[in-house]
């Protein structure tokens, strides 16, 4: 299954994961989808096309 949301570079609020719960601990990494349904499901999602942080080559971030 291809799947596109990337975690890492998501911005929740608190409030999100205080009515969402939490990603689910025994999954491996991007696994847990039911997390994002859960989530469209109680708040209006969508994309940002802006970006808002760039890095150089080398930088430590």
């Amino acid at each position: 299954m291809d799947f596109f949301l990337i975690t890492s570079g998501m911005m929740l609020k608190r409030l999100c994961l205080e009515r969402t719960g939490m990603f689910d601990k025994n999954l491996a990494v991007g696994e847990d989808f039911e997390f994002f349904l859960r989530l469209a499901q109680n708040f209006k999602v969508g994309v940002v096309k802006k970006n808002y942080l760039s890095v150089e080559s080398g930088t430590k971030v």
